[in-house]
């Protein structure tokens, strides 16, 4: 278990390393947790008709509404889906990677609320032949004290305390250098990945937005 936890350490490198968390620099954050959320106005539609489109478009865009629509309240004209994305953008020992979310739709007169969050970051890592599953919020996963831990590291390697000769000083800006190199591409890498995970959630949202606007003649 020791040796897949450093590995995951090291191909997850924003549970390490950050100046700025990659998270809150690509996602909308509030609560501490990712949230995608507007209120679209829709001249012409009633609820109705916002409502009987929220489910074909579930129907469409995840295959099977009997799996995805986990609540369906017709009386207040809200439906609760389930869906999740594909990991992309991982090493080759994280296998089966799928990032869950839940999609709520509330629709009113001449308008609708979609609202995307609680994600769950669901994944296999194989170290040495051995799989071992994941499940995580990706909230907490993904958004760690980046800060803190560089810190520490830095701080475990060279204490602040001790004194250092000329020698030992120019070990500790060395090593100091090579974590910041470090941070850098590993920011650049995760800042990747999480935008790829991005594109594809705007890339839902537009088609979601393009659903509501039909009328029955265009399904």
């Amino acid at each position: 278990m020791k040796k897949i936890l450093i590995f995951i350490l090291s191909v997850f490198p924003s549970l390490i390393f950050s100046q700025s968390s990659p998270f809150t620099d690509v996602f909308p954050i509030v609560n501490g947790k990712v949230v995608y959320s507007e209120v679209i106005q829709v001249e012409g539609k009633s609820v109705l008709d916002l409502y009987k489109n929220a489910k074909i478009w579930l129907v469409e865009a995840f295959k099977s509404s009997k799996d995805v629509i986990q609540n369906d309240d017709k009386d207040n004209h809200i439906i609760i889906g389930k869906g999740y994305f594909e990991g992309v953008g991982h090493n080759k020992n994280i296998v089966n990677a799928k990032y869950w979310f839940t999609i709520r739709i509330d629709c009113r007169e001449g308008r609708y609320k979609y609202t995307i969050t609680d994600f769950i970051y669901d994944f296999d890592v194989i170290v040495m032949g051995t799989k071992t599953h994941f499940n995580e919020d990706f909230s907490k996963w993904g958004n760690v004290a980046f800060d803190t831990k560089y810190k520490e590291l830095l701080d475990k390697k060279y204490p602040p305390n001790n004194e250092r000769n000329a020698k030992q000083q120019e070990k500790y800006e060395k090593y100091k250098e090579e974590l910041d190199n470090e941070l850098e591409g590993k920011y650049k890498e995760t800042i990747g990945r999480y935008s790829l995970l991005d594109k594809q959630i705007k890339s839902m949202i537009e088609s979601l937005n393009i659903a509501m606007k039909q009328s029955e003649d265009n399904w």
